[in-house]
C-alpha cells in the first residue's frame, strides 16, 4: 500500500467516524412524535427529585412557539394548563456557571481566590 492509499483509507476511516457520530447527536437533538414515545423516566424522577421533569414541547394550537413543560406519566402540563402536544424532546444541559471575576466583587465582600487588579 502506498502513502497516498494508506492516507485515503485513514480519511475513509475518520469519514466513516464523523458520519455514525452526527447521525447520533441528529437522534439526540430530534423532535420525538407523541404518537412514536412519551417519556418513560417520569416516576423515578419524580421520586428523586420531587418534581416532574420538563421538556421542550412543541404544542397543536402553536407549533411555532416551543413551550417547556412536565410531564407527569399521563399529560405534558405547566402547572396550570394540559397541553395538546405533537412533539417532544428533552431539555439540555444547562451552561456551568462562570467564576465570578475579582472586579464583579462587592469591595467588603470579596473573597475570591486569585485577586486581579
Amino acid at each position: 500500500m502506498t502513502d497516498i492509499e494508506q492516507d485515503l483509507y485513514i480519511a475513509n476511516a475518520r469519514i466513516k467516524e464523523l458520519e455514525a457520530e452526527n447521525e447520533k447527536l441528529k437522534e439526540a437533538n430530534r423532535w420525538i412524535p407523541v404518537t412514536e414515545k412519551l417519556p418513560d423516566n417520569t416516576e423515578s424522577y419524580y421520586e428523586e427529585h420531587g418534581v416532574y421533569p420538563k421538556y421542550l414541547v412543541i404544542v397543536r394550537l402553536s407549533p411555532d412557539l416551543p413551550r417547556i413543560a412536565c410531564f407527569d406519566g399521563k399529560r405534558f402540563c405547566n402547572g396550570v394548563y394540559s397541553y395538546d402536544v405533537t412533539h417532544w424532546r428533552p431539555l439540555p444541559e444547562p451552561p456551568e456557571p462562570e467564576k465570578p471575576t475579582h472586579k464583579q466583587c462587592m469591595p467588603t465582600t470579596c473573597d475570591c481566590e486569585t485577586k486581579e487588579e
